[in-house]
């Protein structure tokens, strides 16, 4: 009992620390000169913005980096604290809004109410230009400002905060743990494995309180501090570390590639052209497209409805100058576009092999039996063809004459020599031969029938995991 009080007070006496140094780093740091951020913030900064540095490790080059990376805006804020109450102001009036739907909330609805205001807080978090250290503090003070008596409510917002006050340790800590096992991999097979590294990543993702679209940023800051500590270590040589990093991005890259990673890159065509107001644009884009769970469904006279509502709401707020909106409109049109696209393509190739309906693809096989009965009797009168030269020939015959594809055909060929191999010539056919040989074809058509539709639900199953969630757009 001792050990779990120690604990407590431990990690009690952690976040206590941490809210006491965040807001004392407000004194010094200037969210408007990267040259006052830390190290850890520059390096977050640049993942977050999806700008490589890898092998940059010194701080004046990170700053660099930073300062020619930058878009400034009007939309900027003279101190930390100036910042720090643009945050509260807006977050609180989402909160707000957002309790009254919530107010009644079972455990279900709760992890709704966290996944939505994790997604929004994180938004404005980037918007504003706040870092990790400051978070938990503002949230404490957006908590006590709601004045909610509702434990649970107020349990989701401080998980919140503390998602982002343990991200650092949390990335240390699986950094840590992967240099072991990379170590062990890379002595054992000059090579490494995957899988591990996704599931301790899977475990930051579905954290309580953590924003889905932070993982990206996460886990590529995770990614490079391992690079930096495989080349400062020299256990290998600095192609082999990139190489295996490479490897471990991709793999994450390709577990992660949904819909929050697609909002991701949106983001950043349109930070491009106008800053840190594209945090904003999105989180726009995401409040006009909460109902569609489907990018399958968007027409384009949709897309353009939506688009123009975007631009004239951000018109008639007048932040944003003429250019502006006609670049954040096409943006948004393109993105969609390709969203849907992107999701048509998935699935269209495979459902092509099963357009036909249950009757067609009996009518189809009825017809080629009928037609192989008939060349077996033919070769049977004829009394003089061996079944080794008629199977050869018959494969290609069956693609250009009953519009088999080449796997279809193949498995004709292959049900031939399962059930007919043991005859040697075709006079020795018999009718119950040629029954069972038509009636095992019949069930491996029927059976590959059903594999592909299966391989159909599988892709469109990963499609729908792809495309916007109410939640997720």
């Amino acid at each position: 009992m001792k050990a779990r009080t120690d604990i407590r007070f431990m990690t009690t006496a952690f976040i206590c620390l941490f809210l006491v140094l965040g807001f004392v780093s407000c004194t010094t740091l200037n969210l408007n000169e990267p040259k006052t951020w830390s190290t850890d913030n520059l390096k977050l900064w640049l993942a977050e913005h999806d700008i490589n540095f890898e092998g940059i490790t010194q701080k004046p080059d990170l700053v660099n980096l930073v300062e020619n990376s930058r878009i400034t805006t009007k939309q900027t804020w003279d101190s930390v604290d100036e910042a720090v109450g643009e945050f509260t102001n807006r977050v609180g009036t989402y909160l707000k809004e957002l309790l009254n739907e919530y107010k009644d909330a079972s455990q279900n609805d709760l992890q709704a109410f966290q996944d939505k205001a994790a997604s929004n807080i994180e938004d404005v978090r980037e918007s504003i230009g706040l870092n990790e250290d400051q978070m938990a503090g503002a949230l404490e003070k957006i908590k006590f400002n709601l004045g909610s008596t509702d434990a649970k409510i107020n349990k989701a917002i401080q998980d919140i905060g503390r998602s982002y006050a343990f991200a650092k340790l949390k990335r240390d800590e699986i950094a840590r743990e992967s240099l072991g096992r990379i170590r062990e991999d890379y002595k054992n097979s000059k090579d490494v494995s995957t899988d591990w590294l996704k599931d301790k990543c899977e475990d930051l993702y579905n954290s309580a309180g953590f924003a889905k679209s932070r993982i990206r940023s996460q886990y590529v800051l995770i990614i490079n501090d391992i690079h930096e500590q495989l080349v400062s270590s020299k256990d290998m040589s600095a192609d082999q570390a990139k190489a295996i990093c490479d490897k471990l991005l991709a793999s994450l890259d390709a577990t992660y590639n949904t819909t929050g990673s697609k909002l991701y890159r949106l983001r950043r065509e349109l930070y491009n052209a106008i800053g840190s107001l594209a945090y904003k644009v999105v989180s726009e884009i995401k409040s006009q497209f909460a109902a569609i769970n489907d990018y399958r469904q968007l027409t384009q006279d949709r897309i353009q409805s939506v688009t123009d509502q975007i631009g004239q709401k951000l018109a008639d707020g007048k932040e944003y100058t003429v250019e502006q909106v006609d670049a954040i409109k096409n943006a948004a049109a393109n993105y969609l576009s390709r969203a849907r696209d992107d999701a048509n393509s998935l699935t269209d190739q495979t459902k092509q092999t099963i357009l036909e309906t249950k009757q067609t693809q009996e009518n189809r096989f009825n017809r080629l039996a009928e037609y192989l009965r008939d060349t077996f009797k033919k070769s049977r009168d004829a009394s003089s063809e061996q079944i080794s030269i008629l199977l050869s020939e018959l494969q290609d015959k069956l693609v250009a004459t009953q519009n088999l594809t080449k796997e279809q055909a193949r498995i004709v060929k292959e049900t031939m020599d399962e059930k007919l191999g043991d005859v040697k010539d075709a006079k020795d056919l018999s009718e119950e031969q040629v029954n069972n040989f038509i009636d095992a074809l019949r069930q491996k058509f029927a059976d590959a029938y059903d594999a592909t539709g299966q391989k159909y639900e599988s892709v469109a199953s990963k499609v729908k995991e792809q495309l916007p969630t109410k939640d997720e757009l």
